[in-house]
């Protein structure tokens, strides 16, 4: 939990150096924007907590959710990839598709899992949207957690950009 808390901070230090670079680039006379610069260091400040274990997790966490502007808020993106399960069986009796079916069922079984721990976990702060990546051919399959399908890549080479 650690790792993930961590990983939503330093995509919010990364925006805030984004901002100050770009306000810096605009206005090289007037500097950089002062709200970003304290993003950034308040970003900062935090991953330095969590590393050094002087601030729960879960304290860093809230911090975080209670700092995201209301149009944005905390987001996880959780791709699930299925290896090993998705081999199909030589010796099996059933057809090709009927063993990719039931691993897809089964894929998604243990994905629900891990989203249920992460949503018990993290709390209602964070949205968590998923999908599984189906490695037969490249394709995303079994989006959830938006209702709006353009939220969610389409193919192998987007799932896996950031």
């Amino acid at each position: 939990m650690r790792g993930l808390v961590a990983s939503l901070w330093r995509e919010r230090q990364s925006a805030a150096e984004t901002r100050v670079t770009e306000s810096t680039v605009q206005s090289p006379c007037c500097g950089p924007d002062l709200d970003a610069v304290m993003s950034m260091e308040v970003a900062d400040a935090a991953l330095d907590d969590l590393e050094e274990g002087r601030i729960p997790w879960q304290d860093i966490l809230g911090s975080l959710a209670d700092s995201a502007p209301a149009d944005k808020p905390l987001e996880l993106r959780f791709i699930y990839i299925p290896t090993a399960m998705y081999a199909l069986r030589r010796d099996s009796q059933n057809t090709p598709g009927k063993q990719r079916q039931r691993a897809r069922a089964d894929g998604k079984k243990r994905r629900n899992e891990i989203v249920a721990l992460l949503e018990a976990r993290l709390g209602e702060r964070v949205a968590v949207k998923t999908v599984t990546l189906d490695l037969d051919d490249g394709s995303i399959k079994q989006p959830e957690g938006s209702g709006d399908p353009s939220l969610f890549p389409k193919v192998r080479s987007n799932a896996l950009a950031g």
